[in-house]
């Protein structure tokens, strides 16, 4: 016997079907997206990392460290105890993105209209006007053999107020550097921002760099918050629709060291890329096929329920009498 076709379709019926059929989808990303900015209680709630001053490596991006591409959440903040810096979590064990501490999105200092930068909060300083130098609170967590200090007058001390500069040892997310913080004295001291209380910051690839901590101090009231979770890669398809002006990205798959992301980076995101677009094509080419040839679905249909090996045994659990019932 000839197949009969499905009755014919009018020329918009197809794509208001498939739009319906996506309406599901688009309520339950209004709901998770709602929910997200619930949760960060900010704007942006999700940033882009532009540059590789957080990666811990310079060929490669890795799940847990924070590289070119990246997509974080980020979490608002009201008080300054919402922030583990570096020396806070070195003594307590607490670590984000493959160091101590959390890492904070701020505005550019000097500079509002920049993008964010993204970096780890080190320590929370005070400025100590009596003295015209720093408190450092937070290195009173750590054994005395793990930092030095100098006070207001360059004098060695291992008080942690009314500091001139301070060096950590074993720093850095590989462990093995000195770390010079220069608050007033020394080389590079602090330039943006000074004279107030405010996080001292410092990006994780800085090994290569003279200067080790960024050359600001970040008031409260500049961070937007601090950076949670992480979607690899998915922040490059932004970065090359709206490069920065120095950063990345000048071209789709671009590995240049300043204006692009590692290769692995550009071959994860374009499989995902391949498989979600691949799988959407699919859906919608299978529901067409359906919806114009409903009676080869519904041959399909009984063949799997002939084919299912729980067909007797449901078959025979509906011919069993109710429990008490007669035979």
């Amino acid at each position: 016997m000839a197949e009969v076709e499905g009755p014919a379709s009018e020329p918009g019926d197809e794509w208001r079907r498939f739009l319906r059929s996506l309406l599901p989808a688009a309520i339950l990303f209004a709901i998770l997206f709602g929910g997200l900015v619930g949760f960060a209680r900010t704007w942006p709630p999700i940033v882009a990392v532009e540059s590789d001053s957080m990666a811990h490596s310079d060929t490669e991006s890795a799940i847990g460290a924070m590289d070119t591409g990246d997509l974080v959440v980020v979490e608002a903040i009201a008080f300054r105890e919402h922030v583990v810096t570096y020396l806070e979590g070195r003594a307590s064990g607490r670590s984000t993105y493959g160091d101590f501490g959390d890492v904070i999105v701020f505005i550019a200092p000097g500079d509002p209209n920049r993008p964010p930068f993204i970096h780890r909060a080190l320590a929370y300083i005070y400025w100590n006007e009596s003295v015209a130098a720093y408190d450092v609170p937070d290195l009173a967590a750590l054994p005395d053999a793990d930092w030095d200090a100098w006070d207001a007058a360059g004098v060695p001390t291992n008080e942690t107020s009314a500091l001139s500069r301070f060096v950590l040892h074993r720093a850095g997310w590989r462990r093995d550097i000195d770390l010079n913080a220069n608050l007033t004295m020394g080389v590079d001291p602090l330039l943006v921002g000074t004279q107030r209380d405010g996080f001292l910051t410092m990006g994780d690839n800085s090994y290569t760099l003279p200067r080790k901590v960024d050359g600001w101090i970040i008031p409260l009231s500049a961070v937007l918050g601090k950076a949670r979770g992480e979607i690899p890669w998915f922040g490059l398809v932004r970065l090359t629709l709206f490069p920065g002006e120095s950063a990345c990205c000048e071209s789709w798959g671009s590995t240049d060291t300043i204006r692009g992301a590692p290769a692995n980076s550009w071959l994860a995101l374009n499989l995902s890329l391949t498989a979600i677009i691949g799988g959407i094509a699919a859906f919608v080419t299978f529901d067409t096929y359906v919806r114009r040839h409903p009676e080869r679905w519904e041959r399909v249909r009984r063949s799997w329920q002939r084919l299912n090996p729980w067909r007797g045994k449901q078959r025979s659990d509906d011919r069993k009498p109710p429990d008490g019932g007669a035979d």
